[in-house]
């Protein structure tokens, strides 16, 4: 996860059966193939308060998402090599529906409501690396809804680009959310050998504006190893931090964010 706030994400929630003997070290990664599919749904929702001159406002999210993350190129890896390619697959994010609710201060909620038929050309240029880096054109994200969470560029925690076993740890810096991740297990789940991957958030560095930086939270990602994508990921996290507007002004900014994400690869 990477960027402020990004996480983005996290909660597997029953616990894995079937945890396996002791695992050798191992790559883990991503794997793309040109003409695939990943199918999202992700259900996210995001209250964050700002105080600025004794003034206070307050602006809760909720929303349901469907989108398509359709792969049109990926280099060509020997999936059983010890150095698979840094570089990333190449594809377009196709949103089919976004469903939701605005509420601005003590406003009533606004409802969003956003069908196939409004959303049919939109499409959104995006990467995703083999360690799972997913990045997207945040400005044409804008563009389709104005309050679109930035969910997309840190929806998985990323898989260190060597060998690991279960049990290790490593860390993650970040503005204003810094992160502890761990490769908690392998267990056999219908056939399948899946890992899972635990992150807890952490007071991020200061950087630019922004400072004071305070965060709590944890995030949960399944991955299946032979498929080499993330079925399921979750994560709830608070957050604060103080912006300076450079003028001398500041504002104070307290976040509480749940996201549960759905995750089906299939080919078109």
């Amino acid at each position: 996860m990477t960027g402020p706030l990004r996480p983005l994400a996290v909660a597997f929630l029953a616990a894995l059966p079937g945890l396996t003997g002791a695992e050798e070290p191992a790559r883990l990664f991503w794997k793309f193939q040109e003409g695939q599919s990943i199918h999202i749904e992700l259900k996210t929702l995001r209250e964050t308060t700002s105080e600025s001159g004794g003034m206070k406002h307050t602006l809760r999210t909720e929303f349901a998402i469907v989108a398509e993350l359709n792969i049109r190129e990926a280099e060509e890896i020997d999936w059983n090599g010890t150095e698979p390619a840094k570089l990333p697959a190449k594809g377009e994010i196709l949103f089919t529906s976004i469903l939701g609710s605005v509420r601005s201060g003590d406003e009533p909620a606004k409802e969003v409501k956003e069908t196939e038929e409004s959303l049919k050309d939109s499409k959104v240029a995006f990467t995703i690396a083999t360690d799972g880096r997913l990045e997207a054109d945040e400005k044409a994200l804008a563009k389709i809804h104005a309050h679109l969470p930035p969910c997309f560029a840190g929806l998985f925690i990323l898989i260190p680009r060597r060998e690991i076993k279960p049990g290790e740890t490593w860390t993650e810096e970040g503005t204003p959310v810094s992160w502890n991740h761990k490769y908690d297990s392998v267990a056999e789940v219908d056939g399948r050998r899946i890992a899972t991957f635990t992150a807890e958030a952490r007071d991020g560095k200061a950087a630019g504006s922004l400072s004071a930086c305070k965060a709590h939270g944890v995030s949960r990602m399944t991955f299946d190893i032979a498929a080499g994508y993330a079925p399921s990921v979750s994560f709830v996290l608070d957050a604060s931090w103080v912006n300076d507007d450079g003028g001398g002004a500041s504002t104070k900014v307290n976040t509480h964010e749940e996201n549960t994400l759905k995750v089906v690869r299939r080919m078109r």
